[in-house]
């Protein structure tokens, strides 16, 4: 966290949801952007990172990762589950602006690309209320793609729940 953190919020205050937040989960930058973001990794080459669904009705992704700099390197892809805003006005309860589902990590060798795969499950999407019940809420769900900095890639899919 930036250093005017320390002014945002009381150090014995440990309600992780209200604003700026605490953790990558909630923290909204309100008292300015951290450092470094959650999964940022420092890396002595480049790459790119694609992904597109690999299943029509499934939560089958394929990834590929590229290296594009002059030396072997390793990269971690991540993968986030966010909600939509109607989702959100749906819940009675703090729901996270992003929390990490999967990764994986891939060695890369200098002008090449490799493939992984993820696969997830409904209940990937499910959020725990105020009851600690994991709860699957009809609507938008998005899985976030990202290297930890950069670009990322984001698939956008329409759940069926339960509440």
């Amino acid at each position: 966290y930036p250093h005017n953190f320390i002014y945002k919020k009381n150090m014995t205050d440990y309600d992780m949801s209200l604003s700026p937040g605490r953790t990558y989960k909630y923290y909204d930058g309100t008292a300015g952007d951290p450092l470094f973001a959650f999964g940022h990794g420092l890396s002595l080459t480049e790459f790119e990172l694609r992904c597109v669904p690999a299943g029509a009705s499934t939560f089958e992704v394929g990834c590929h990762v590229e290296n594009v700099g002059a030396m072997d390197g390793d990269e971690v892809v991540q993968v986030y589950h966010k909600v939509s805003d109607e989702i959100r006005k749906k819940a009675d309860h703090a729901v996270p602006l992003k929390s990490l589902i999967g990764f994986k990590r891939v060695r890369v060798p200098k002008a090449s690309k490799e493939s992984v795969g993820f696969t997830f499950t409904s209940s990937d999407f499910e959020l725990v209320n105020q009851d600690g019940d994991k709860v699957l809420y009809d609507g938008e769900h998005t899985l976030v793609f990202s290297r930890g900095h950069g670009d990322e890639v984001e698939l956008t899919y329409s759940v069926g729940g339960r509440h």
